[in-house]
C-alpha cells in the first residue's frame, strides 16, 4: 500500500470518527431534553406541593 492512499484512508477514518462524535453529541443532547421536558415539570409541581404543606404545617 503506497503512502498517498494510506493518508487517504486515515483521512477517511478521522472525519467519520468526527462525523459519529457529531452524531453522538446530537442523540445525547436531544435525550437531555426530552428527559428535561419530561421530568422537570413533574419536579416542580412536586416541590410546589411541598412548599404549600410545609405553609400549611403538615
Amino acid at each position: 500500500m503506497n503512502d498517498e492512499r494510506l493518508m487517504k484512508l486515515i483521512e477517511n477514518h478521522i472525519q467519520t470518527t468526527d462525523q459519529n462524535d457529531k452524531l453522538y453529541i446530537e442523540e445525547l443532547s436531544s435525550r437531555v431534553d426530552t428527559m428535561e421536558n419530561r421530568f422537570k415539570p413533574k419536579a416542580v409541581d412536586v416541590l410546589r406541593t411541598l412548599m404549600s404543606r410545609q405553609e400549611r404545617g403538615w
